[in-house]
Formats: structure tokens, sequence, C-alpha cells
């Protein structure tokens, strides 16, 4: 896959994970009792790890061959 096709997928997913994860922190927010707000916290995890592998990515371009092929 081409630089280019790999960034636009990873942005199109990320946009996807930050759109579901707002929605469940929210979800959660809205409807858990006051006890249970750390659950919040797994929403965001997702978030700040789907950040930090895209920033490993871009600076560290290392894998040439991401799909096999016949």
């Amino acid at each position: 896959m081409a630089k280019k096709h790999i960034h636009i997928l990873n942005i199109i997913l990320g946009a996807l994970f930050v759109g579901f994860t707002l929605f469940l922190a929210w979800a959660v927010l809205a409807f858990a009792p006051e006890e249970n707000v750390g659950v919040v916290m797994i929403p965001i995890a997702v978030i700040a790890v789907w950040v930090t592998v895209y920033l490993i990515q871009v600076k560290y371009n290392t894998f040439k061959c991401v799909m096999v092929t016949r």
C-alpha cells in the first residue's frame, strides 16, 4: 500500500474510533451510576492508543509490505 492510502485508512479509522468512543463516554456519563464514572477512561484510552500508534507509524514507517498478495 502506498503511504497515502495508509494515512487515509488510518484517518478514517481514527474518526470512527473517536466517534464511537465519544458516544460510549457520553453513554456512561449519562446512564451509569456516579460510582462508575471511572469507566469513561476505557473509551478515552482507545483514543490515546490510536493516536500513539498513528504517530509511531508516521515517525517510523518501517512496514514495507503490509498486505500479502499473490
